[in-house]
């Protein structure tokens, strides 16, 4: 095999770990929420604009979100 073509496959290997869709789930411990972190779902839209609205949050965000849903469903699928 060809060095070009093993850097290819580790290429591939590399990334294909960084696109997979995964869900972390840890239990709730010490007073604090379960939590869950997953992919963005186009059904999150509408919490991901009203989260958005939250003056305090906003203040630590680099990008916003106005009101446009459309906003939200373009970044939602764009993160995905």
């Amino acid at each position: 095999m060809s060095t070009r073509r093993a850097a290819e496959q580790i290429t591939d290997r590399f990334t294909d770990r960084f696109t997979e869709q995964v869900t972390l789930r840890e239990a709730a411990a010490h007073g604090a929420a379960a939590l869950i972190l997953r992919p963005w779902t186009d059904e999150d839209a509408d919490v991901l604009v009203r989260h958005h609205a939250d003056v305090l949050l906003r203040s630590w965000l680099v990008t916003h979100l106005h009101t446009a849903p459309d906003q939200a469903v373009s970044r939602v699928t764009r993160e995905a």
